[in-house]
């Protein structure tokens, strides 16, 4: 597992859906999973990363 990371401020799900030209509905699902899978958790303006490999995995077998 790799280390936790924190992104301060996190960005909001509109400005992801805007990044990666999707909605953001799309991206407020998603999130919520990650977070229910332990993934990822919002603290105030943070976003903390719980296993970074664990996303990258995700992001590989999506493509």
């Amino acid at each position: 597992m790799d280390g936790e990371v924190s992104i301060s401020p996190a960005p909001t799900h509109s400005e992801l859906a805007a990044t990666m030209s999707t909605h953001r509905e799309a991206v407020s699902r998603e999130m919520s999973d990650l977070a229910k899978r332990g993934l990822i958790e919002k603290h105030g303006s943070r976003l903390l990363l719980h296993d970074v490999s664990a996303l990258r995995a995700l992001v590989d077998k999506k493509e």
